[in-house]
């Protein structure tokens, strides 16, 4: 006899009694099954991710197969031309390094203040 409070899980059909063993799908809302405990034994049909507020989203393994391809067709495309100076045509290297007579701070430290006279740095008002 099954229980009528068991939640089904959407990705390998197995009914979970314990409703803390099923979470349900942030994109889908649909119920999958997720251990929360390292030290029992369950099926994870999904996971728990640290979202962009920083709170905890349950995404089920369809549905971040789904957001890994989208993920990996967007990086693969090229990046937008910054402001249309560069077309995407145009292979754009910065410019290497190459020894010049540019006096950088290795080269010559900052000149030091020649103080000549100590003085206070704000002035004392006599009322």
């Amino acid at each position: 006899m099954t229980n009528s409070n068991a939640r089904k899980c959407h990705v390998c059909s197995s009914s979970v009694e314990q409703h803390s063993l099923a979470e349900q799908c942030i994109m889908c809302s649909n119920y999958f099954c997720l251990n929360p405990y390292n030290s029992d034994e369950f099926r994870d049909c999904g996971d728990a991710i640290i979202g962009p507020s920083m709170g905890v989203e349950y995404w089920c393994e369809p549905c971040l197969e789904k957001l890994n391809v989208t993920e990996e067709e967007n990086s693969s495309t090229p990046p937008a031309p910054i402001f249309g100076q560069i077309s995407q045509e145009s292979n754009y290297l910065p410019p290497t390094n190459q020894t010049s007579n540019i006096n950088t701070t290795e080269n010559n430290p900052p000149p030091l203040k020649k103080i000549e006279k100590k003085t206070r740095r704000y002035r004392r008002i006599k009322n």
